[in-house]
């Protein structure tokens, strides 16, 4: 179903993410990435790919462009739900329901950092500048398509960081009940030093990252849990992106979790992905 495909989604762009000369360059999922890659910068040596430590009153703009097409689909009979009054595998039936995921995510946020303990921000501002997805699912020749603009487009944001999880107000009113769910969904505060060495290194260098915590952090929430897997990593080149110099990692995500269904059973989940991502090494 189209909300298992994009919470999943989500999990993988929050992974990918790094803010990068004032923009977080965009990445994919068995997809198409609308970024442009600039040339080299000739830059060698090694490189502290945690980067700086956040700064309080830090401020950045975060615009993310990301497109899958015909992204495969595979629906297990034991996991489907009835979604939108049609159900994706006929009861009974052993065999996966096949299909193809397309989808379009445009956001731009204005980020202002407000506390930090140590390298780990614990409150910032956030106003939501633009925030709009189409997501396609087509499953035996039926095309359904979702589109939305996040009703916290306009508004600010404070995020707070405890405890392993974000929570998200908006600055000085009560939410109605649609822009509570939009909250929660919201981009959390999420520090990747730990999916990170600690040393300098050269590129070339990879790691893979197999510890269940690490992973329920940096890929899952609350509602979803992390099972097994593996997050393997690649310092490939640097690279220049929007005039600053960056890495340029490869990702490749293999995990297998569960997640709420539409009935409020758990549903099975797979994400598999590999991609991208420009590490910036001086914001």
């Amino acid at each position: 179903p189209i909300e298992i495909l994009k919470r999943g989604y989500d999990l993988w762009m929050r992974s990918l993410q790094k803010p990068c000369g004032g923009l977080v360059a965009s990445r994919s999922l068995l997809a198409l990435f609308v970024v442009s890659l600039l040339a080299l910068t000739g830059c060698t040596g090694r490189a502290k790919l945690r980067g700086p430590a956040p700064k309080v009153n830090q401020s950045f703009r975060t615009e993310t462009v990301m497109v899958m097409e015909n992204g495969q689909v595979e629906i297990d009979s034991a996991t489907s739900r009835i979604y939108r009054g049609r159900r994706y595998a006929p009861t009974g039936t052993s065999e996966p329901v096949r299909g193809t995921y397309s989808m379009h995510e445009a956001t731009t946020l204005d980020v202002t950092i407000l506390a930090v303990d140590d390298r780990q921000v614990v409150e910032r501002r956030v106003k939501v500048v633009s925030d709009e997805s189409r997501h396609t699912v087509s499953v035996d020749g039926s095309p359904e398509e979702d589109r939305t603009r996040s009703p916290l487009v306009g508004r600010t944001v404070l995020q707070r960081f405890a405890d392993g999880f974000t929570k998200s107000t908006l600055e000085g009113e009560e939410p109605p009940l649609e822009q509570e769910t939009a909250l929660a969904e919201l981009e959390p505060i999420v520090s990747d030093d730990e999916v990170y060495p600690r040393r300098s290194v050269k590129p070339g260098f990879a790691w893979t990252i197999t510890d269940q915590a690490v992973l329920q952090r940096f890929l899952g929430d609350r509602k979803t849990k992390v099972t097994k897997g593996s997050m393997a990593m690649t310092f490939e080149r640097f690279v220049s992106f929007q005039v600053q110099p960056c890495a340029l990692i490869r990702t490749v995500i293999d995990m297998d979790g569960s997640m709420p269904g539409d009935d409020g059973t758990d549903v099975s989940i797979k994400l598999t992905t590999e991609g991208l991502s420009h590490r910036s090494l001086e914001s």
